[in-house]
């Protein structure tokens, strides 16, 4: 019988250690592994329905979801041989803490009480933020990279979100406006009841598309905020023309060429665009990189808001054509065209007009004081120089937007200047000149005033849109006038009138509404929105852009813009020499009556290709 090993602790008279008792736990799967699991579970069971409602765009549930997912993924039995030391750790960190919190428990209750109160309040916060903070607040910076923007927490730009905005007239007062990209398929999709019939006209061509098909996104502004009529206006007029280009050219296409998709991006008010339009802008982006069809965007009808706009959109090769941001600053931008003239152009022909047709060698520029008021600096310091070169005294008067007691200030400051001016000059908007234009009636009757193309956005005025003149991009009356003898106006030109009336007042049989804007009378931007779209679908649809059915070159896109030629309904358009602007677009001066009509004065620039001259209108009645 062999002999048993000898036993060292019997030997040295010692009692071996009880062995262990056995455990069914694995190390590393104790409360820690259940309480990942089960956190990531509700995490992602919370944050579901809201992702699935909200189309991917609300960042905070995507995060959270994703968070969830990978929380219950690594909580998984099956990943226990990976993890098991990592949770094994934790176990014993939580241990750790557990007894020490106990020790201080029973040492200090006081303490303890403290430290659990801040604890649920820690967690009452993170909370009430996870479940407040808007997309625009959360999105991660990754977002805005290609490569990551495909993640399903970015979304792909489609779905609207509720901002938190201060109004201008007064910083206290806030109010909670609808902003982002709608196509349709949202019941939440009508920024506003006076947009809603011209939205309903654009989704309802999208469900018509039978071919192939371009996207162009419409930026503009359709959010209706107190104190602010103009912008809603604005917005309104750029998707009348858009909708219409939008009709006129898949109905002409139905058997070859790609059709046109619209939708629909609403960038708030022009008085809160600095508090909104980053964060379409970046949608915008987001749907670039998503969808193969996109070719462009039609908008950013202020100039301020474009500049903005393409500091973010250039650096993705987004194409943009704005119909009527005019600032000098935009004109040799990447990846930026515009159907309207700089405002040096505009400047060149008030300050013709002025001198020539008006006779009046003193002036008052108005100003905003604010410099990044993009449009009225451009506008009104191109203006000064115009002047000043023609021999001309222009002073230089500062006033605050959205502030009526500033801009009387500023006019009876003015009126003391020695020699006195005979002539204001505006360059701001319309609503802003509504004021000046009662205080000029009030204390200087006798002194004319003009302005710049804003003045022309007519939902900005309360009853002072008479017995003014003001430059301008688009009258609708200059085909009729214009073409009379110039056989270079082009069918489509004559009839987009005609075609504007049937899409918008087919009721109106006998015409009586034609002198109603936005009903039987295209606005201005109406008419410039078109011409924009008919640029970005010429682009688009060229052979160096167009990639297949299903996939846009934005690069070609731009590239075929940059040597584009064709007649519009507003002028004739050409892009040449690396510039964004339209050469030689023709800028007009208008005139209103006393009565509130609008009359054309002056044309200068190029209507039509063959014109051979700049006429001007003997017009005596003008703001009379």
């Amino acid at each position: 019988m062999a002999a048993l090993p000898p036993n060292p602790n019997a030997s040295m008279g010692r009692t071996p250690p009880p062995s262990p008792p056995p455990s069914n736990q694995h190390a590393g799967q104790g409360c820690s592994r259940a309480a990942f699991f089960t956190l990531g579970l509700l995490l992602f069971i919370g944050s579901a329905p809201i992702v699935y409602t909200q189309s991917f765009n609300n960042a905070t549930a995507n995060m959270l979801a994703l968070v969830g997912l990978m929380l219950a993924f690594v909580g998984l039995p099956f990943w226990s041989t990976v993890t098991d030391n990592i949770f094994s750790f934790l176990d014993r960190l939580l241990d750790s803490l557990w007894q020490a919190f106990k020790q201080v428990v029973s040492n200090n209750k006081k303490v303890a009480g403290l430290v659990l109160a801040a604890l649920i309040v820690l967690i009452i916060i993170f909370v009430g933020l996870t479940t407040s903070l808007a997309p625009w607040q959360v999105r991660m910076p990754l977002c805005d990279l290609a490569p990551v923007a495909q993640l399903p927490t970015c979304g792909d730009g489609i779905g609207t979100t509720q901002m938190t905005v201060t109004l201008p007239i007064d910083p206290n007062i806030s109010i909670n406006t609808s902003v982002g990209i709608v196509d349709g398929s949202q019941n939440s999709t009508i920024f506003s009841d006076k947009v809603s019939s011209v939205e309903q006209r654009i989704f309802t061509a999208n469900q018509n598309i039978s071919r192939p098909f371009i996207t162009l996104i419409v930026a503009t502004t359709l959010s209706d905020v107190p104190g602010d009529n103009n912008s809603l206006s604005v917005g309104n007029e750029d998707l009348q023309g858009v909708s219409l280009f939008q009709e006129t050219y898949n109905g002409q296409h139905q058997e070859s060429g790609k059709q046109v998709r619209v939708l629909i991006a609403n960038l708030g008010s022009v008085s809160t665009l600095d508090q909104t339009s980053s964060y379409v802008t970046r949608q915008i982006v987001l749907f670039a990189q998503h969808d193969a069809t996109f070719a462009g965007v039609v908008g950013f009808p202020f100039s301020g808001s474009a500049a903005n706009a393409m500091k973010i959109l250039a650096g993705y090769d987004v194409p943009v054509v704005s119909p009527s941001a005019s600032s000098i600053a935009l004109s040799s931008q990447a990846f930026f065209h515009r159907i309207a003239p700089p405002d040096d152009k505009q400047a060149q022909a008030a300050a013709n007009y002025i001198a020539n047709q008006l006779s009046q060698n003193v002036i008052a520029v108005f100003i905003d004081s604010d410099q990044s008021d993009s449009y009225s600096n451009s506008l009104g310091n191109s203006l000064i120089a115009e002047m000043q070169a023609q021999g001309k005294t222009a002073y230089t008067e500062a006033y605050t937007a959205n502030d009526g007691n500033s801009i009387e200030a500023a006019l009876k400051q003015t009126l003391k200047q020695h020699p006195r001016p005979t002539l204001v000059f505006f360059a701001g908007l319309s609503k802003d000149f509504d004021a000046l234009h009662a205080d000029i009636n009030a204390f200087a009757p006798d002194v004319k005033a003009m302005g710049g193309d804003a003045l022309y956005e007519l939902g900005g005025y309360t009853d002072n849109y008479r017995s003014f003149y003001f430059t301008a991009f688009v009258y609708p009356d200059t085909i009729a006038v214009f073409c009379q003898n110039d056989t270079s106006c082009l069918p489509q030109q004559q009839q987009f009138l005609q075609n504007f009336r049937n899409a918008f007042d087919p009721g109106d049989k006998n015409g009586s509404n034609y002198g109603t804007y936005d009903i039987g009378r295209p606005g201005p931007h109406a008419i410039l929105s078109y011409d924009a779209t008919d640029a970005l679908e010429r682009a688009a649809n060229s052979p160096g852009a167009s990639i297949s059915d299903r996939t846009e070159s934005k690069e070609g896109v731009n590239t075929t813009l940059a040597a584009l030629t064709f007649q519009g309904v507003s002028g004739f358009i050409t892009f040449s020499n690396g510039s964004s602007n339209p050469a030689e677009k023709a800028v007009l001066v208008l005139c209103v009556d006393s009565h509130q009509h609008t009359q054309l004065a002056a044309i200068y620039g190029n209507f039509t290709p063959n014109q051979s001259k700049n006429p001007m209108l003997e017009n005596n009645t003008c703001a009379s």
